[in-house]
């Protein structure tokens, strides 16, 4: 049980790390607008990269979740945010700050899906809503979190290390996350993966098509 929740533990930290590299970005805009003399529509269109990619990686996420293995994309998607948010950090023109954010969106996206399989194989259905609920308080922590962070950085060291930090922040976590967390396969109470191929183009309409599920997303939209 104790063990169990310390991999909890583990896996809230690693994904509420994602926000303390998704966050900075609102918190730096005034900067980065001055800096560069850019207009409020040039400004959203970084912030739009992120979420546009955000949302197209969601669904590939999850797919590549159940082939390599949630411990594996997140570890993917970590890596890709460390090296996306230092090279936003080290940028100095306008498509170079679109393109940098655009990748931190992919990586962005590797973390939800991925985390909730997770937790999935380690706590039975009468746990899951208990450990999921505890799961999701990372989100509107590490938000804070990253705003005071990223406006503290900002302010006194400039808004570039508003981006090093979180970065460099998040790599020494994934670090922890790939020695501490099992995969999904070594759980004890992961489901038997059949040998037939999961991914079958069957099996991929019943899930567009279930309308619990559309329910779900629209529900948490």
């Amino acid at each position: 049980m104790i063990k169990r929740y310390f991999i909890l533990l583990v896996i809230w930290v690693t994904y509420g790390a994602f926000y303390l590299n998704r966050l900075n970005l609102p918190v730096v805009f005034p900067s980065l607008k001055s800096e560069l003399n850019l207009t409020y529509t040039q400004v959203a269109f970084i912030g739009s990269s992120l979420m546009i990619t955000y949302m197209m990686i969601q669904l590939p996420a999850g797919l590549l979740s159940d082939k390599l293995g949630s411990k594996k994309v997140i570890l993917i998607g970590s890596l890709i945010i460390v090296f996306s948010n230092l090279l936003f950090g080290f940028s100095k023109t306008y498509e170079a700050f679109i393109l940098t954010q655009f990748f931190n969106g992919l990586g962005q996206g590797m973390g939800w899906s991925p985390s909730i399989k997770l937790l999935a194989s380690l706590f039975s259905k009468k746990e899951r809503g208990t450990s999921i609920g505890l799961f999701l308080t990372s989100v509107p922590f590490f938000s804070a979190l990253a705003y005071i962070l990223s406006g503290y950085l900002t302010v006194n060291f400039g808004w570039r290390t508003a981006f090093y930090t979180p970065a460099i922040i998040l790599l020494t976590i994934i670090g922890l996350f790939w020695f501490i967390v099992k995969d999904e396969s070594k759980n004890s109470l992961n489901y038997k993966i059949p040998k037939e191929n999961v991914l079958k183009i069957i099996e991929f309409k019943k899930v567009l098509t279930d309308i619990n599920v559309w329910m779900a997303a629209i529900s948490f939209s």
